[in-house]
């Protein structure tokens, strides 16, 4: 008889993807925020602070772990289905919002801006109007963060959007 909540695979590989992803920030540039609570799709804030002030340059973060990057990747790049829902979320979202990728195994890091991705490639609006419950998102092998090499994600954080209609995001 089990007396016990029994642990999972896909506990283990969370804990760990978010272990690793703070792990990855320069931390002279940037404070974060674990979010506590009902998850509705942020599972992180990360702020830039630039020349050791907080100017309120946030991003919103949603953070999935894999122990296996391979079955993700194509020759082009990694592809990962994330839920619908929380893409609307995210395109929601005024401040920069990324889906970051965490490769437990490698303990790589991998993400890429919701909003920007969604402004190249327009098409993929009428995706989210369809009787589907994700969509793959496609992240490049170089959008990879590193201490050293956070440069990109400083000038995500400064962004701000607004979601003029539902097939359009517009970055301010």
């Amino acid at each position: 008889m089990n007396t016990y909540p029994k642990d999972c695979n896909a506990r283990k590989i969370c804990s760990k993807a978010r272990a690793i992803f703070p792990n990855r920030l320069n931390l002279d540039n940037w404070e974060f925020h674990e979010m506590t609570g009902t998850d509705h799709g942020t599972d992180m804030i990360i702020e830039y602070i630039e020349n050791n002030e907080f100017k309120s340059y946030k991003i919103e973060c949603q953070i999935k772990g894999t122990a296996n990057i391979e079955k993700y990747k194509t020759k082009e790049n990694i592809s990962y289905p994330l839920d619908v829902k929380t893409i609307n979320y995210a395109l929601n979202c005024k401040n920069a919002f990324i889906l970051v990728l965490v490769d437990i195994i490698n303990e790589e890091v991998y993400y890429i801006t919701i909003q920007d991705y969604f402004i190249a490639n327009r098409r993929y609006f009428e995706s989210l109007n369809k009787n589907t419950s994700t969509i793959n998102i496609h992240i490049f092998e170089n959008d990879k963060l590193t201490k050293e090499n956070d440069n990109d994600l400083r000038e995500v954080a400064k962004c701000t959007y607004k979601r003029a209609k539902e097939d359009e995001i517009i970055k301010i």
